[in-house]
């Protein structure tokens, strides 16, 4: 069974937007891996490639099974990042996880942009505003 990392470098982001033990009851993402699948998706809609990525592991874990039926998402992602089926055959499973991992580190990266270069303080403010910015002209089509 896998298992996928967020970064060293990215633990405070998880915790202000995953299912950390901070008491704050402001959630925007239910649990670490629903955080996990938006970064990676945030991630790809910024890089067409994550082949340089270096995952410094962290103690935000995630095992495969905790992804249920949106694994789908980790296979869609290594077949994209492979550019080849190869990536689906048996004994390639880790590094399926890999796609998701190392695009989740670029997303989170692009969040901490959003972070950084936002005027509003609610961290979460900043976060939903860029999810409608994505999702306006999605509705209007």
């Amino acid at each position: 069974m896998a298992i996928v990392y967020f970064d060293k470098e990215h633990a405070k982001i998880v915790d202000m937007f995953g299912d950390s033990e901070n008491d704050s009851s402001k959630r925007i993402f239910s649990s670490n891996y629903e955080f996990m699948i938006f970064a990676a998706m945030i991630g790809r809609s910024v890089h067409d490639s994550c082949d340089n990525v270096q995952i410094n592991k962290s103690s935000k874990m995630i095992k495969e099974g905790t992804f249920g039926d949106k694994q789908d998402i980790a296979y869609l992602l290594a077949l994209d990042g492979a550019k080849s089926g190869e990536i689906m055959r048996s004994g390639n499973e880790n590094e399926i996880w890999k796609y998701l991992e190392s695009y989740a580190y670029l997303g989170c990266e692009e969040i901490r942009k959003w972070i950084m270069d936002s005027p509003i303080e609610d961290l979460h403010e900043v976060v939903l505003n860029k999810i409608m910015e994505a999702a306006i002209p999605l509705a209007e089509d």
